[in-house]
């Protein structure tokens, strides 16, 4: 579990309410990143209750929520895959296109509620998932965004690939990714994820 100050405080200063810890989702959160969901896309964007129980079943290693005084506030999701950019099929097949031996890490949703943006939440729900695909021995990141979120998106190390095969809600999408190694990601014994190199 981490947490992060929303606000700029003193060390030993941070209040309590001042907090937001991210920590993986479970189930019974389903409703609640729903609503955090829909606040942030459109309907045709936006994935439902149903869709998160499912998700947080098949990959609940890389779910994370963002809590602000008990409230569900952000969140983080997304599967595995080989190929470095996202197909709409991960959206809609019933096991999200996600694949545990897969050496990129996809970002099906980034969303924080409008009232706790610019706190610095998203950028936080983004390095505990780089977190987690860095120890996990992925190659890198991968993900879709409007064209008005490109700049933000390579702020954190993203590189635009151009516009996305994807029509997931309409509209145009950018491909973007972010990787910190080009070597080969290889398979232990155990069948995990380990990666040479620097």
């Amino acid at each position: 579990m981490l947490s992060v100050s929303i606000y700029r405080t003193l060390p030993g200063l941070m209040e309590k309410d001042n907090s937001c810890l991210i920590r993986k989702a479970c189930g019974k959160d389903a409703p609640a990143l729903a609503a955090v969901e829909a606040a942030c896309f459109t309907a045709e964007e936006a994935a439902d209750e149903t869709t998160f129980r499912r998700r947080i079943q098949t990959f609940p290693d890389s779910f994370f929520k963002a809590e602000c005084s008990g409230l569900i506030v952000g969140l983080i999701d997304g599967g595995c895959t080989s190929q470095p950019f996202i197909d709409d099929s991960m959206y809609s097949s019933a096991s999200c296109g996600h694949d545990p031996q897969g050496c990129y890490q996809a970002v099906f949703g980034l969303a924080v509620i409008p009232e706790y943006r610019h706190r610095g939440i998203a950028s936080s729900l983004m390095r505990r998932m780089e977190e987690n695909a860095r120890r996990s021995g992925r190659r890198g990141i991968i993900l879709t965004c409007r064209k008005f979120r490109i700049y933000w998106y390579e702020s954190l190390g993203f590189r635009c690939e151009g516009p996305s095969r994807s029509v997931h809600g309409g509209g145009i999408w950018y491909n973007m990714i972010m990787e910190w190694t080009a070597h080969s990601v290889q398979m232990t014994e155990e069948g995990r994820l380990s990666s040479g190199g620097r």
